[in-house]
């Protein structure tokens, strides 16, 4: 024992500095990822109805999570599908599983967007009230047309962080948090022209957002891996 715990403590100082590495900025991508939800919430709480405007967007946001999430889910495995040909320099094989995961994305997107618009008639057939369904009906189906950047988003960062390169990743939510700013600011309140749309602004934002965060995950060292 007293010969394996300086082996240890070595071990641990060697691989401490590239963990860090990488879990740093996936840690502030995740940070990035739940704070988009609390800006749109923070935006449509200025609305003259606030308790329904803030209602109606949480309600929405965590219907279509779950079902979004469980999208996402599908697509965990590819972080050892990856890892494991990348540890071992097969990148035929690595390419070959982030293909996969994109089509599976592809494939997932129509039967999930059809499960996210059944939840505004099962709200109303809960009892759920309609001054709440009613505008979180608009919101969702704004919402449900990122579905697709969503989940090829999910497929990307799979890929990216098997492979060791996490720095797009936090940079991509990071700035899409100020693009659904900007955006929420534009379409809640209708501003630069454009007509308020109130919560129904505040989901096309976040879809354009998610439009947005995917091509920044397409940088050099992406390019390098493909």
């Amino acid at each position: 024992m007293a010969l394996f715990f300086p082996t240890s403590v070595t071990a641990l100082r060697r691989e401490f500095a590239p963990t860090l590495r990488l879990a740093l900025p996936l840690v502030f991508a995740e940070l990035g990822w739940m704070s988009m939800g609390v800006v749109d919430m923070i935006m449509v709480g200025r609305l003259p109805n606030s308790a329904i405007a803030i209602g109606a967007t949480g309600l929405g946001q965590t219907l279509y999570h779950s079902i979004g999430i469980f999208g996402g889910g599908l697509l965990l495995g590819m972080d050892t599908f990856v890892a494991q040909p990348y540890g071992r320099e097969d990148l035929h094989d690595a390419r070959r599983t982030l293909l996969n995961g994109l089509l599976l994305a592809f494939a997932l997107t129509p039967p999930l967007m059809l499960a996210v618009l059944s939840w505004s008639p099962l709200m109303r057939a809960f009892g759920i009230s309609p001054e709440l369904v009613g505008p979180m009906t608009p919101f969702l189906r704004a919402l449900n047309w990122g579905t697709l950047p969503l989940l090829v988003y999910f497929a990307l960062r799979r890929y990216l962080q098997a492979v060791n390169v996490v720095k797009p990743i936090m940079f991509a939510l990071i700035s899409a948090n100020a693009v659904n700013a900007v955006g929420d600011w534009i379409l809640i309140y209708g501003h630069l022209g454009f007509p308020a749309m109130g919560t129904t602004g505040s989901g096309w934002s976040t879809c354009i957002a998610r439009i947005y965060y995917v091509p920044r995950l397409d940088d050099d060292s992406f390019l390098g891996w493909i």
